[in-house]
């Protein structure tokens, strides 16, 4: 049977289970899915072209990704392809590195690289390398 006490509200017990640490679960949870959908977002999707003789590399340079449908992304920044010249002549003094790292999709025309390879040269890049799927010899 149930017992109602007239003297004491219901704000004042302390009966009941203590929710504080169901609370701070779900606040580590939504932390942790927050934090995952920002890695997910910045993944991606490029083909690329696969090489049996590839090495392989550290990065030590500035990555910059051509997308199938021609997006540029630099740093996992979208660009203009008209503005490339200067937004690699504003990130080189920051990063301090000389090298350009292109991960190009397999199904982008040769031109538009050569034209990225230009842009790259004229400000001021010194080493470009390829991003390729290494693939073991076929026989």
């Amino acid at each position: 049977m149930i017992e109602f006490i007239e003297e004491k509200s219901l704000t004042d017990r302390n009966e009941g289970p203590d929710l504080t640490p169901m609370i701070d679960m779900v606040f580590i949870l939504l932390v942790f899915f927050l934090l995952t959908s920002f890695v997910l977002a910045s993944s991606i999707e490029v083909a690329l072209p696969e090489s049996e003789t590839g090495q392989a590399m550290e990065k030590n340079g500035v990555l910059l990704v051509i997308q199938r449908d021609g997006l540029l992304r630099l740093e996992d920044r979208v660009i203009d392809p008209g503005r490339l010249l200067e937004e690699l002549a504003k990130l080189l003094p920051v990063e301090g590195a000389k090298n350009l790292i292109i991960q190009s999709d397999t199904s982008v025309p040769f031109g538009q690289v050569v034209a990225i390879m230009d842009a790259a040269r004229k400000a001021g890049i010194t080493s470009i390398s390829f991003q390729v799927e290494y693939t073991s010899a076929r026989e």
